[in-house]
């Protein structure tokens, strides 16, 4: 059973993060549940999405970066008997509540099971994901954190249930029924909270490709037929 997390422990996590990555001299910005979150979701986020904007180096090259800087960072592979073969890869995560012993750390520093909660960090380069790009003028301010701008937002999270809706296994559906749910309370929080942000008004979105754009009508078009009760929302938002 996953950990459970708390409001407190979000706020936690990414002050660390935002703060390692400034020490760092990057320019980045939450995005995923934990940006959706602090524009007005309720959901607490099961991890912290981050996009870097970097123009050189690997994501395994900005861990390793992140947990020389601050040891409450560490990294561990996936566990190989319950993982897609895709998924083999650096885990990143930031230790919580360590135990009152400090817990003893197994193999290297750094890549040690922690005993306690940690909460996993992704990481994303935007040239690695559909978005290509983000300008760093577009970057929002919530709560002194900066969050991906929100129209691009909820088409990525709608990306990520299209993605989970394909798949047939039972986790995929969990995943599909979570990732539906934050995407209805977005459409909430969008059309009522940013009545201006709309497809296509002021050049907000000019700097989207047009694939992307493509690709999150489509989207918009494939969630209207499993949640037909949404579509005054994507239209009060331009789709």
């Amino acid at each position: 059973m996953p950990p459970s997390y708390f409001p407190k422990d979000v706020d936690k996590v990414t002050t660390a993060v935002a703060l390692v990555l400034q020490e760092l001299g990057y320019t980045f910005c939450f995005a995923g549940e934990v940006a959706c979150y602090y524009y007005g979701t309720t959901t607490v986020p099961s991890s912290i999405d981050v996009m870097v904007l970097a123009n050189e180096g690997t994501v395994d090259d900005l861990k390793s970066r992140i947990v020389a800087k601050d040891t409450k960072f560490y990294v561990l592979l996936p566990n190989p008997s319950t993982s897609e073969p895709t998924d083999m890869y650096q885990v990143l995560y930031y230790w919580l509540t360590p135990q009152k012993s400090g817990g003893k750390r197994l193999y290297q520093p750094g890549r040690s099971y922690r005993p306690g909660r940690s909460y996993k960090i992704d990481l994303h380069f935007p040239c690695t994901m559909t978005i290509r790009t983000l300008p760093t003028d577009s970057i929002v301010t919530v709560e002194d954190r900066p969050l991906a701008p929100i129209l691009p937002l909820i088409l990525l999270q709608l990306q990520r249930w299209f993605n989970s809706n394909a798949e047939s296994r039972k986790r995929r559906r969990r995943d599909e029924e979570v990732l539906a749910a934050n995407v209805k309370e977005m459409l909430l929080v969008l059309r009522w909270g940013y009545p201006n942000v709309k497809l296509g008004r002021d050049g907000l979105d000019s700097w989207l490709p047009a694939k992307f754009i493509a690709r999150g009508k489509r989207n918009v078009g494939v969630f209207l037929r499993s949640y037909p009760d949404t579509k005054d929302h994507w239209e009060a938002i331009g789709f």
